[in-house]
């Protein structure tokens, strides 16, 4: 970061995400914003007050919640198909023994698109004491449409993507995810769980409690819930931390092999990401490829869906107002994002741990695309 200017815009930025600390929307916060030859905006707030005042905000690890699906799960999808093992109109039917006649036409592609006609969630932690169990419940789950009519959100869709993806290969997720990600990549700092592949010092705890997720289970279920629930011996000994594992309940009981959750990274590590999606250095997968996952695949419908992405093209995107057309991006329940804008070579990383501090996941819709303009617009005035 040594363009004129940058380490000031830099500053602005922290001073405004310290408001919104202020305010109670996150326990601390790191974000690199830059473009294809590398950073330009980098900070962050409160790194030191969670972990200590030698932690450093670029190489602190966080928990991405949901962008594993397009940085894991949705990549090791493309990377398989560019190998010949996969092909987005394969049934999934030809893969796991769904039950359901309704489920025959379901594909890959309806899979990777959110358009599957599976449920958005369900607490897979209480429909099995372990993974075949819990898969065992999953395949008789009913669909609530028919595949290809309906976007909705699914985590227990990728859930199903992520066991295609071991079954295919042979290989956990987290053994892909190494070998055709993280070390092509050079991502040090990156992992999926349960690797730990970085002290846990440097990993920001997420929530204190897992209190968000028992509120979405009736009060005769809490009591049914896994020993794992109540998490680690937190900072400062205080009980029932989620740290240095993932937030996400159903990932957590499936050992980090659920392909909905589960990627832990730095932000420095996800700049280097984002650079290889804009073309600089090494790529996980191919340039059509890349094309191929961030075109629209659900046109007609509510919204615009590529194969793991969300497309800027979609009313109330996160990434706001600034960013072009053919932007794409995920975000995090955890309060994390990445935003790729393709036809300016820029990138967006913000990284906050919201549960932690109580924040609401309203919050975090307002947030992000104010947080985009102003990095856009302070990034113009160093470029």
């Amino acid at each position: 970061m040594n363009r004129p200017g940058a380490r000031l815009a830099s500053k602005q930025l922290e001073q405004w995400l310290r408001r919104w600390y202020l305010q109670g929307a996150f326990g601390a916060v790191a974000f690199e914003c830059g473009d294809r030859h590398g950073p330009v905006l980098t900070g962050s707030v409160a790194v030191s007050e969670v972990l200590g005042a030698s932690a450093g905000g670029d190489e602190v690890v966080w928990d991405l919640a949901s962008l594993t699906k397009p940085l894991v799960t949705a990549m090791i999808a493309a990377k398989l198909i560019e190998q010949g093992e996969m092909w987005l109109a394969d049934k999934i039917s030809d893969y796991l023994p769904l039950a359901g006649a309704e489920k025959d036409r379901m594909t890959l592609e309806h899979l990777l698109c959110h358009v599957s006609g599976m449920p958005a969630w369900k607490p897979l932690y209480l429909l099995g004491k372990n993974r075949s169990e819990v898969l065992a419940a999953l395949y008789e789950l009913p669909l609530e449409a028919p595949p290809g009519k309906l976007v909705r959100y699914s985590c227990l869709g990728y859930v199903l993507l992520g066991e295609i993806l071991r079954i295919v290969s042979g290989r956990s997720l987290g053994d892909l995810a190494r070998a055709m990600i993280f070390a092509p990549l050079g991502l040090t700092d990156s992992f999926l769980w349960p690797a730990l592949d970085v002290p846990v010092e440097r990993i920001m705890p997420t929530e204190r409690g897992r209190n968000e997720e028992r509120a979405m289970i009736s009060a005769e279920q809490r009591d049914e819930l896994p020993d794992w629930w109540n998490g680690r011996s937190g900072l400062g000994g205080s009980a029932c931390l989620v740290w240095g594992e993932p937030h996400d309940g159903n990932c957590r009981h499936l050992g980090g092999e659920s392909g909905n959750a589960g990627m832990f990274a730095s932000a420095k590590d996800l700049g280097r990401y984002a650079r290889a999606l804009l073309g600089t250095g090494q790529s996980p997968v191919s340039r059509p490829a890349i094309a191929a996952m961030v075109r629209s695949r659900t046109p007609g419908l509510e919204e615009s869906r590529g194969l793991g992405w969300y497309l800027a093209t979609n009313d109330g995107a996160s990434c706001g107002d600034l960013l072009s057309t053919s932007s794409y991006g995920h975000t995090g329940y955890t309060g994390t994002s990445l935003w790729i804008d393709p036809d300016r070579e820029l990138y967006y990383v913000l990284l906050t741990n919201r549960p932690y501090a109580g924040g609401s996941p309203d919050t975090a819709r307002r947030l992000r695309p104010r947080f985009h303009s102003l990095a856009t617009t302070l990034m113009q005035s160093v470029r």
